[in-house]
């Protein structure tokens, strides 16, 4: 395993997220080499540090309660997950101040590509490193503004409880969602 990796997998372990790895992915995943199964992060040994990261972060900023609901493949084909995480919205959207919202509210891509940057910068890897793939070319640009902290997810991670301030980003209070 590339060093990069081993030292994303120590950082996983440390905040408590659970991790496995297998020697083969299923046919249909998101990012090759890496997947959700009902709240356990799974990769290959091929899988690319930046890749685990950004997947971890989807992890992360999933309420605790919905995890269990991910599955391999493209949260939007995920049926399930949706069928629960809406019934959910709706049992506490009387109460659009209470955690249960806020953490629904701010579970999606943006919290989860700070979230990215952040563990990056906590494990000691290039935080560069999620955003070498995808992002139609623009990776250079969304490191620049988590950077300069003026990425919207920050101020998710913020609204979700897992920053003090969008000031104190990367620094986080909290690593997973409650």
């Amino acid at each position: 395993m590339k060093e990069s990796l081993i030292r994303v997998t120590a950082f996983l372990h440390e905040i408590g997220m659970p991790v496995a790895i297998r020697q083969h992915a299923p046919k249909k995943t998101f990012l090759r080499d890496v997947w959700h199964d009902r709240g356990v992060l799974c990769y290959t040994p091929n899988a690319l540090a930046g890749d685990v990261l950004h997947e971890a972060g989807h992890l992360a900023v999933t309420p605790s309660f919905l995890r269990k609901y991910l599955r391999p493949g493209d949260i939007d084909e995920n049926h399930e997950f949706q069928k629960v995480s809406n019934a959910c919205f709706e049992k506490f959207r009387s109460n659009p101040e209470g955690p249960e919202i806020r953490a629904i509210i701010q579970s999606g891509e943006t919290e989860a590509i700070a979230w990215s940057y952040a563990a990056a910068v906590a494990a000691g890897i290039n935080p560069m490193l999620p955003f070498l793939h995808g992002f139609d070319g623009a990776g250079d640009e969304v490191c620049l503004a988590l950077e300069a902290n003026s990425y919207l997810g920050i101020n998710g991670l913020r609204a979700g409880g897992m920053i003090e301030s969008v000031k104190s980003f990367p620094s986080m209070t909290r690593w997973m969602q409650r």
